[in-house]
């Protein structure tokens, strides 16, 4: 590749891709940020800022001119995905773009949860697209989807869930942000990738989690398992709307069959380094709680 091998990231205003892009900047590359309103995005300096919107056609195609790399950020309208994801993978390849990694799921081809049935979709079109280099680049959940509950458990004692105390892998969304940076940087430099990445974090039971919040908190905290269906209603009642709160009943009821969780991960492979330890991003957050 060019000196002037350029790396552009969608969706690089939300939590994620501007991770993504704050992890680049430290890098040699060129960095494009792909926003839907660039008059709110600050960008940071040596960043080049672009229109683009999943559901403006039009954005697509000019966004893309002259990118080299594209990190597929997947949109966050869950029903409009598997679209809004072609047409990307298709003003890719009429720019000219030569690496697409795609920000997907864990197990994605085989899980059977409903948010992965789009990721598979997404990976199914963009290995035919005729890319020349395609990867995906599969999460697991993040840390802070569990973290992020730790107040609302200790106040009441309890975290809810439905994973039938299976294992999952969650890792925090700068260590993934991170990680997807630098195979974004290995592909924009030559460098060999793999098709497929799996980038499950340290495994933990919730179990486990609440026995670490309970340490931490010095009080306890337990986990409830709860059927599908009953989770579901527990979300809806604390005000997830009704149709996510099924998306993530079912996403847990996904991760008592081990999709939330693998044997083998290619994170620290991609980070250079061990993960945060969900242990530690534990005590952190109790921490800043009581604080």
């Amino acid at each position: 590749m060019t000196a002037t091998a350029t790396i552009a990231v969608t969706g690089a205003s939300g939590q994620l891709g501007s991770l993504i892009v704050k992890h680049l900047t430290s890098t040699s590359a060129n960095v494009v940020a792909l926003v839907r309103n660039p008059s709110k995005y600050t960008a940071a300096a040596g960043v080049t800022v672009r229109s683009f919107d999943y559901n403006s056609p039009e954005t697509l195609t000019p966004g893309l001119d002259g990118i080299t790399t594209l990190v597929l950020v997947s949109s966050s309208e869950v029903g409009k995905r598997t679209a809004q994801h072609k047409a990307v993978i298709d003003a890719a390849k009429s720019s000219g773009v030569k690496n697409l990694l795609y920000v997907s799921l864990l197990h994605a081809s085989t899980s059977s949860l409903i948010l992965a049935q789009e990721h598979k979709a997404t990976e199914e079109y963009l290995t035919e697209s005729g890319i020349e280099t395609v990867v995906s680049l599969r999460n697991p959940w993040y840390l802070e989807n569990w973290s992020g509950d730790i107040k609302d458990a200790i106040n009441g004692g309890k975290i809810f869930g439905a994973t039938h105390n299976a294992k999952v892998a969650p890792a925090t969304r700068i260590d993934l942000a991170v990680a997807i940076a630098n195979a974004a940087v290995r592909a924009n430099e030559g460098q060999k990738v793999k098709a497929v990445y799996e980038l499950a974090g340290e495994a933990f039971t919730l179990t486990d989690f609440a026995a670490e919040v309970s340490v931490h908190a010095g009080k306890t905290v337990e986990y409830s398992d709860l059927a599908e269906d009953k989770y579901a209603e527990v979300l809806a009642s604390v005000g997830v709307p009704e149709g996510f709160a099924k998306i993530l009943a079912d996403s847990d009821e996904g991760a008592s069959k081990g999709f939330l969780y693998a044997e083998k991960s290619d994170l620290v492979e991609l980070l250079g380094r061990e993960p945060e330890s969900w242990k530690d991003h534990v005590k952190v957050t109790v921490s800043s709680i009581s604080a």
